[in-house]
């Protein structure tokens, strides 16, 4: 089992692009992955809106972790129609896996947008269809869930719409859901929200986005006070590779929150009652 400064490392690695043939999966490593990355480390930069210095910094704090190096890549997957990227690792506990999904990028933007008014958004369907494709191959008996900002709401998503195989889901600045999420979800959300951890830095503007239903949520501090130097996974861990310490979210953030919440909610509010007078 990885300390959560570790997945949140995998959560790093699942924004890179896998730099070799999938033909060397499932013997090729994690500390292999990062040896190649570093050799065209410059390449990186913006990559999760990160520099190609903290990049540096972060494939170097893996490669000296031998927790990190040492797993071994299952399984993979990039769909550019829909922006889904993820990817499952070894996991040092017995018959069981990691799998961790890559945030936002490109049109998963508009998968972002769907988020606020659906139930479950198309990037969320790849994302499970995923999870279940990994399942039929590898039939571990357990799995963890990771991922940054939409990664992270993908496997939150997972963990509550098929949570029995999962073991805890940790996630990083990751987005709400919708009240008809909440809705048609609340039975599986009361059964599994306890398996969710969501780490969120105080000043980031995506993690207060719409309806939270993790079962704990971390709030920690930074750097910066600004929301664009807050939101890439990197800001949530210090120097020495460690999650942050706990701080408090500025009463605006949290009221913030709340409209967002308000949102959707009036929108799933008016989306059943044009369904009753259809009915009419």
């Amino acid at each position: 089992m990885l300390y959560h400064s570790e997945l949140n490392l995998i959560s790093q690695l699942a924004a890179l692009d896998l730099p070799v043939s999938v033909s060397l999966l499932p013997a090729y490593t994690v500390g292999e992955m990062v040896m190649d990355l570093l050799k065209n480390v410059n390449d990186l930069q913006g990559d999760c809106a990160m520099s190609a210095i903290e990049w540096d910094k972060s494939l170097r704090l893996i490669l000296a972790n031998h927790n990190l190096t040492s797993l071994k890549i299952l399984a993979y997957t990039n769909q550019p129609d829909n922006g889904l990227v993820a990817y499952c690792f070894s996991d040092h506990t017995p018959d069981a896996g990691i799998i961790a999904f890559r945030g936002t990028t490109g049109i998963g933007w508009i998968d972002n947008i769907k988020g606020g008014f659906l139930t479950d958004t198309p990037q969320q369907l790849k994302a499970l269809a995923f999870f279940h494709a990994v399942d039929a191959t590898l039939r571990f008996k357990h799995y963890t869930l990771t991922g940054h900002s939409k990664g992270g709401n993908n496997s939150q998503y997972i963990t509550i719409v098929d949570g029995v195989k999962i073991r805890y889901c940790v996630t990083f600045n990751s987005q709400g859901f919708s009240a008809e999420f909440i809705r048609k979800y609340a039975k599986e959300i009361a059964t599994h929200q306890k398996k969710i951890i969501a780490y969120e830095s105080a000043w980031d503007v995506v993690n207060i986005l719409l309806n939270s239903i993790a079962g704990k949520r971390i709030v920690v501090g930074g750097e910066s006070k600004l929301p664009h130097n807050n939101h890439p996974p990197n800001r949530l861990l210090n120097q020495n590779g460690e999650i942050r310490k706990p701080d408090m979210r500025h009463p605006f953030y949290s009221g913030f929150q709340n409209f967002t919440v308000s949102l959707t909610l009036m929108a799933s509010k008016a989306k059943q009652q044009l369904k009753k007078n259809k009915h009419k």
